[in-house]
């Protein structure tokens, strides 16, 4: 796992328009205080330590991705190179002896689950994938992975859900808390994982025990679960607090992976454009590339991942470009999900990037040169 540097850090996070605070809604963190800032800004000259929460930031820097071939259907991340973002290089210190988990609230009878409990119950095993609220166009903070874990929806029906429960807060040992409506948790997809492409979950990734759920990004999935509370009160989670969205819905989206940023290609040359797009529970439907500025669009080939995972996995796409012409070239790509939504956006300049507060769905695109 490649760490970046303090320099190269700063560099990343200046170039790229998103700090970490933005990034950090993605993933499960420590309560800070209120007066944290939604929209902190840079001066120079910049340090870790003059950026709201960086002090001892550690960020995984997403590896470059190079294709040379279609994408094979539902592409797996691997764990170490999965995006994962946490502010001290301390994680909770989990002792599945003295581990468990509790379900509380508007129930009819209060659950504390052990491990062993946990492993009792049925297993389930799913196709994901996981995206931060504050991914950028094109970004690297989006993977898929298999997990495998139990059904949050059984769970609760053994607990007895009261009629007066509207919705669920879910907890964490590192006090991150969120909240989403009861029929999300209830959802027939909605897990509780404890493996990772057949490994047990890393501890950076929420060991023993996150929540999996389907259409919304990741600041709604909490890792290192503790606690499970049903409650008639929509209780605004950490970073819903700070101005994020609290409903947290994932836009549709898709980016380019090849050819790269700048490539030098040659008139008449058999060129691959090709990607991952990715949406809420209705899919996608469609992606279009065009190579001239938005004038023409073009359907690429879908690559959805293996059923009963296309709806809820990237789905990869491609098509061949022949330039016959030399000059300079806007490559972008839009996708379009199940429910006739099109990508589209106008992606705006500064240090959101215009992800704040809802996430993007602007169009990703990249420049390229055609020598004759």
């Amino acid at each position: 796992m490649r760490l970046l540097s303090r320099r190269r850090f700063i560099a990343w996070l200046l170039a790229s328009g998103a700090s970490v605070w933005v990034n950090a809604a993605c993933a499960s963190l420590t309560r800070k205080p209120t007066s944290v800032s939604p929209t902190p800004t840079l001066s120079e000259p910049a340090t870790a330590a003059s950026v709201p929460g960086l002090a001892g930031a550690t960020i995984v820097e997403p590896p470059p991705v190079r294709l040379n071939a279609p994408p094979e259907p539902g592409r797996i991340t691997p764990n170490d190179k999965f995006y994962v973002l946490k502010y001290s290089p301390e994680l909770p210190s989990v002792d599945l002896s003295l581990w468990g988990l509790q379900v509380a609230g508007l129930i009819e009878r209060t659950l504390t689950l052990t491990w062993n409990d946990v492993m009792a119950h049925p297993q389930v095993e799913a196709m994901r994938t996981l995206e931060c609220i504050s991914n950028l166009p094109g970004g690297g903070l989006i993977g898929n992975a298999v997990w495998q874990g139990i059904s949050l929806r059984d769970l609760l029906n053994e607990a007895g859900v009261q009629p007066s429960a509207r919705f669920v807060t879910f907890e964490a040992q590192d006090e991150y808390y969120t909240t989403v409506p009861l029929e999300r948790a209830m959802d027939e997809q909605a897990l509780l994982v404890h493996r990772m492409n057949g490994e047990p979950l890393p501890p950076e990734h929420g060991f023993p025990l996150r929540v999996l759920l389907v259409g919304v990004y990741g600041q709604k999935q909490p890792k290192w679960i503790s606690r499970i509370v049903l409650t008639d009160q929509n209780e605004k989670g950490y970073w819903e607090k700070q101005g994020w969205s609290n409903v947290a819905a994932i836009k549709v989206t898709s980016r380019i992976e090849a050819p790269e940023e700048d490539a030098s290609l040659q008139v008449g040359q058999r060129v691959l454009i090709a990607g991952m797009a990715f949406s809420g529970p209705s899919g996608i439907q469609r992606v279009e590339v065009s190579a001239d500025r938005g004038q023409s669009w073009q359907a690429a080939t879908l690559v959805p991942a293996p059923a009963p995972s296309e709806k809820t996995a990237w789905t990869g796409w491609y098509l061949w470009w022949t330039p016959s012409q030399a000059g300079r070239y806007l490559i972008q790509s839009r996708a379009t999900d199940g429910d006739g939504v099109q990508q589209g956006e106008e992606q705006q300049r500064g240090i959101l990037a215009g992800v704040f507060p809802d996430g993007t769905s602007a169009i990703h695109q990249v420049q390229v040169s055609v020598i004759g």
